[in-house]
């Protein structure tokens, strides 16, 4: 059983991983924001997926403070 979450700031290679979420038919920025939260702390996806909704938003503005704000989904000009 967890009983704490562990964040760091992300790589760019998890950052990259977690923006893979974003495509696809099942894609979704929620799942996006499980599968970074799971990349960076280390917990498998269906811990994540069982966190209550309060924590993983903080798990998700922390980490957001790391990427600007969100994941990008695409090319900027």
């Amino acid at each position: 059983m967890y009983t704490e979450i562990r964040l760091r700031e992300p790589t760019a290679g998890e950052v990259e991983k977690a923006q893979k979420a974003l495509i696809g038919p099942n894609a979704s920025p929620t799942m996006s924001d499980i599968v970074m939260v799971s990349l960076v702390s280390g917990l498998p996806k269906p811990v994540v997926e069982r966190i209550p909704y309060s924590d993983f938003e903080k798990a998700v503005r922390y980490l957001m403070g790391f990427t600007g704000g969100g994941l990008t989904t695409g090319a900027t000009s």
